[in-house]
C-alpha cells in the first residue's frame, strides 16, 4: 500500500471517528436537584405553583446550555403539605445521593427537616419559608424569604398607624411555626399606649372547620380589626363570616394568604384587606415583566409570589453551582454566601453571613379585586 492511500485512509477513518463522536457522543451528566413541595393536600394550588415557578427556571437554563455545560434536573417530590411526609421525602432524596434540596414549601415542614438536612450535610434552599426560626443560624438551610417577625411588626405599624385600638388574630396551627412567630413580631408593636389584642384564636384547619364559628369568637371582644394568619381559602371564608357580622371591620392578613384563590373565594369580603409582602404586585421591572408573560403562556394561569420566589430559587442555586464548579453542598454554600449581589425578578438581594436573604417589604391591598401596592407608611 503506497504512502499516499495510507495518508488518505487515516485521514477517512479520522473523519469516520469524528462523525461517530459527534453522533454518539455520551450527554453530559446532569446535576441532579431534589424539589420538595406541597403539590397535593390542603396547599396544593400555592405549592402547585410554587413547583411551576421552579420548573420554568430550570427549562430556561437547559435552553440555554445548562450549568458548565451540563443539563439541570429537578427531581421532584410531594409531601402533601405533611412535616413527617417532608422527613420522608427528604431521606428518600437522600438515600439517592442527593444532596441539594429546593424545599420545602412551608415553615412547619422546614421545621421538621432542620436536624435532618444539617446533621447530613445537606445544603436546602428555602424559597418561600418565613419562620424566624430558620434564620439567623450558620447552618445548611438557605432562607430567601423574610422572616415572619418582620411581616408580624409591619402589621403592628399599620395597625397602629390606622388608628386602630382592639385587635384579634386568627392563626392555623397547620403551619402553628409561622404564626406563632408573626404573633410574636405583632404584639409587642401594637399592645402599647391601651392598645389591646382582644383574643387571639388558634385552630387547626381541616375539611370540618366551622369558619362561622370562628368568626364569632374572634368578633367577641369588638375589636376594630382582625389579623388573619392562615391559607388563601381560609382567609377569605373567615373574611366572609367576619364581614358579615361586622361590615366596617378592618382585615389584616400574611403573605401565606396572598394568592387568586384569596379574592376568587372572598369576593367583597376581601376588599380593602391589607398586608406586606416581599415584592411588587404590579411591579414594571422588565425582567419580572417577562417572567409573567412566559409563565402564563407555559402553565394558563397568572403566577403567584411563590412562583417567583422558587424561579429565583433554581436561578440562584444555579448561579452558585457554576462559581463552585463543585456539586459538593460546603462548596455551593461558599459560592451562594460569596454572591455580592443576585438580581432577582424585582429586586437585588444578597444573603448575609447565615444564610438569610435580605429583602425589602411592601404594603398592598385589594382593590377592585386586584392586588394593589400602596404608599409605604415612611412616605
Amino acid at each position: 500500500m503506497t504512502a499516499v492511500k495510507m495518508s488518505f485512509l487515516g485521514i477517512a477513518g479520522g473523519v469516520f471517528c469524528a462523525v461517530l463522536f459527534f453522533y454518539f457522543k455520551p450527554e453530559p451528566e446532569p446535576f441532579r436537584i431534589g424539589y420538595v413541595g406541597s403539590i397535593s393536600g390542603k396547599y396544593a394550588a400555592m405549592g402547585t405553583s410554587a413547583r411551576n415557578g421552579a420548573l420554568l427556571a430550570a427549562e430556561q437554563i437547559n435552553e440555554n446550555g445548562g450549568v458548565l455545560g451540563r443539563p439541570l434536573e429537578l427531581v421532584i417530590m410531594d409531601d402533601g403539605g405533611d412535616p413527617s411526609r417532608t422527613l420522608e421525602v427528604f431521606q428518600a432524596l437522600y438515600d439517592q445521593g442527593i444532596n441539594i434540596i429546593i424545599g420545602p414549601f412551608t415553615t412547619a415542614c422546614a421545621t421538621r427537616i432542620l436536624p435532618f438536612v444539617n446533621q447530613q450535610g445537606i445544603l436546602t434552599i428555602g424559597p418561600a419559608t418565613a419562620g424566624e426560626n430558620l434564620a439567623a443560624q450558620d447552618d445548611f438551610f438557605i432562607k430567601l424569604f423574610p422572616s415572619t417577625k418582620i411581616f408580624g411588626q409591619k402589621i403592628g405599624e399599620l395597625a397602629v398607624h390606622m388608628g386602630l385600638s382592639k385587635m384579634a388574630i386568627i392563626t392555623d396551627h397547620r403551619n402553628k411555626t409561622f404564626g406563632d412567630t408573626m404573633v410574636q413580631g405583632f404584639r409587642p408593636i401594637f399592645e402599647t399606649e391601651g392598645r389591646t389584642v382582644t383574643g387571639l384564636v388558634e385552630y387547626f384547619s381541616s375539611n370540618s372547620t366551622s369558619h362561622a364559628d370562628l368568626a364569632e369568637i374572634a368578633l367577641n371582644g369588638s375589636p376594630d380589626g382582625v389579623f388573619i394568619i392562615s391559607s388563601p381559602i381560609d382567609t377569605a371564608l373567615l373574611s366572609q363570616n367576619m364581614k358579615r357580622l361586622e361590615p366596617d371591620l378592618q382585615l389584616f392578613t400574611a403573605p401565606w394568604a396572598v394568592a387568586t384563590q384569596l379574592i376568587e373565594n372572598g369576593g367583597k369580603a376581601v376588599e380593602g384587606l391589607r398586608f406586606y409582602a416581599p415584592y411588587i404586585s404590579e411591579s414594571k421591572a422588565p425582567e419580572y415583566q417577562v417572567f409573567t408573560r412566559i409563565y402564563q403562556n407555559r402553565f394558563s394561569e397568572p403566577n403567584t409570589h411563590v412562583s417567583i420566589f422558587n424561579y429565583e430559587a433554581v436561578k440562584f442555586l444555579a448561579k452558585g453551582l457554576e462559581n463552585a464548579a463543585s456539586e459538593a453542598p460546603s462548596d455551593v454554600k461558599a459560592a451562594l454566601l460569596g454572591l455580592d449581589r443576585f438580581q432577582g425578578l424585582q429586586t437585588v438581594f444578597r444573603l448575609d453571613r447565615n444564610g438569610d436573604a435580605g429583602r425589602p417589604v411592601f404594603l398592598h391591598h385589594i382593590k377592585d379585586r386586584k392586588f394593589t401596592p400602596l404608599p409605604q407608611l415612611t412616605e
